[in-house]
Order: structure tokens, then C-alpha cells, then sequence
């Protein structure tokens, strides 16, 4: 959905993803991300707000065919990793990768 979607996304997008953002804001991106996110996935896998990595259930919701689908999640990271610059931010956004990865492997 594009509920709670990054600006980032919309900007992409909009210009037919060919030109990328400027650096994203480290300080307000992370929170962006997750609660997108977080839409994007079935809810079983939320558990008091948070996302978990067991469980079991449809992912039909994650099904998001087209050019803008998952494609945007990985340029997400990517943006989010190009502007990364402290070991605790390269934490959170590993935890991302993490995720999106455990996803994409189910």
C-alpha cells in the first residue's frame, strides 16, 4: 500500500525510477520504513507492534507484483544504507536487511 509508503518511494516512482532522492534522513527514515513495512506484511507476523520471525500464515499480502512491488523495499534499504554512518545506525538497518531477507526466503 502506499499508506505510510517513504517519500522517498513516491518521488522515485514518480519520476518513472529513473531519477533516485536526495540522501534520506537518517534521523526519520528507519521509523518510515518499518511502519511501511510493516503494512506491507500479513499481521500474523506483528506481535505487539513488533515483527516477528516465526509464526506461520498466508503471504498473500506480500504478494505485490508489478514493477513498483518489492523492487521498492530493496531500494528503500539501499537509499537507507547509502546514508547510514554510525555502527548503530548500520545496526538498524542491518536488522532491515535482515527481515526483508527472512521474508523473501519464506
Amino acid at each position: 500500500p502506499t499508506t505510510k509508503r517513504p517519500g522517498e518511494v513516491h518521488y522515485w516512482v514518480s519520476r518513472g525510477r529513473k531519477t533516485e532522492p536526495e540522501p534520506v534522513d537518517i534521523a526519520t527514515f528507519p521509523m518510515e520504513f518499518w511502519a511501511w513495512w510493516g503494512l506491507l506484511n500479513p499481521q500474523w507476523r506483528v506481535k505487539e507492534g513488533v515483527l516477528v520471525q516465526s509464526g506461520s500464515g498466508s503471504w498473500t499480502e506480500l504478494e505485490k507484483p508489478g514493477i513498483n512491488g518489492l523492487l521498492s523495499v530493496l531500494y528503500c534499504l539501499k537509499w537507507w544504507e547509502a546514508s547510514v554512518e554510525t555502527d548503530v545506525e548500520r545496526l538498524e538497518w542491518e536488522r532491515a536487511v535482515r527481515d526483508v531477507l527472512w521474508t523473501l526466503e519464506q
